[in-house]
């Protein structure tokens, strides 16, 4: 019995180490994912923003909105963004 407890704390602290470092990396990993994922739904908020933007100002003018407008203001929102 002496044996058993023995080998099963040893095992522990063999494992605990292990295990502490496998969860760190995991979450080290998981918050590079989350910052990027981030990141990239801020830049596509960014874009929807100015094409909303352009096209309610464009809607307000006396001239009806056409499509180059739109196009354009599409890439200037890229342009912007990346």
């Amino acid at each position: 019995m002496a044996k058993v407890m023995a080998e099963r704390t040893r095992m522990i602290h063999e494992l605990l180490p292990k295990l502490a470092l496998a969860v760190a990396a995991n979450e080290a990993i998981q918050q590079k994912f989350m910052t990027a994922v981030l990141t990239r739904l801020s830049r596509i908020e960014t874009m929807v923003q100015m094409i909303i933007g352009g096209q309610i100002v464009e809607a307000e003018g006396r001239s009806p909105v056409c499509e180059e407008k739109v196009k354009k203001h599409v890439q200037e929102a890229e342009a912007f963004i990346s």
